[in-house]
């Protein structure tokens, strides 16, 4: 489980073929140099990212699609419409025009899935 940096760090790890029983990340920076590796991820993956996050904009959100697509991993994208990065800080604020904001609804949805992840490992 990871948050921005630390949400790449956990799709890092995955794709050096850890055994891992789910991965789960939130408003992560997603990038990927090396696409090849997503082959050796073996834990399904969910990622919950904001529309309006500067730093995982719709290029990088469909480009890991079609990288998990091609690689056979089991994934699962949730954008959340209107949201921005950092949407589980309350101290961020709500005013989304910086590309960080904290959002309610965002946060309850995706700390939900990821407490039944948890709960099915």
């Amino acid at each position: 489980i990871g948050t921005s940096v630390g949400g790449l760090a956990a799709l890092e790890l995955a794709r050096t073929g850890a055994d891992l029983g789910a991965v789960a990340v939130l408003w992560s920076v997603l990038e990927n140099t090396a696409a090849e590796t997503a082959q050796k991820i073996t834990a399904p993956v969910t990622l919950f990212q904001g529309n309006l996050d500067p730093l995982a904009p719709a290029e990088a959100r469909d480009a890991i699609a079609v990288e998990f697509e091609a690689m056979g991993v089991a994934y699962d994208l949730q954008v959340f419409e209107g949201v921005a990065h950092a949407f589980t800080l309350s101290f961020m604020g709500t005013d989304t025009s910086s590309g960080f904001a904290y959002d309610e609804a965002a946060t309850q949805q995706s700390l939900a899935r990821v407490e039944e992840i948890l709960q099915g490992l």
